[in-house]
């Protein structure tokens, strides 16, 4: 289980709330005001993955200042969706930037 999300000059702790599931099939939100992330918790991993990145891709575009432009869910789901695609089609790019943190 993932605990935290850095993103920006903010680090988002990650809360599994069975509570999101009430609300409108909602199973992941990002909060700016509280700084935290709320995931359904028991989701399959792939699911969970997936729904990670979506709340930190709006994370990424709120940090960004893109958020009252490109923040609509089907703008943040492309972008999941494609750097999902880019991350698992190319681990050893991420790898490398990873790698070399601890190079500097």
């Amino acid at each position: 289980m993932i605990q935290l999300i850095k993103i920006g000059d903010k680090t988002y702790p990650v809360n599994y709330d069975s509570t999101l599931a009430r609300r409108e099939g909602i199973i992941g939100q990002i909060d700016y005001t509280e700084v935290r992330i709320a995931v359904l918790p028991d989701l399959e991993h792939q699911k969970e993955t997936e729904v990670l990145c979506h709340e930190a891709v709006h994370g990424m575009l709120y940090f960004m200042g893109e958020h009252r432009k490109n923040n609509c869910e089907e703008s943040v789901e492309r972008i999941t969706s494609g750097l999902l695609m880019l991350i698992r089609d190319n681990p050893g790019l991420f790898l490398r930037f990873v790698g070399s943190e601890n190079k500097m």
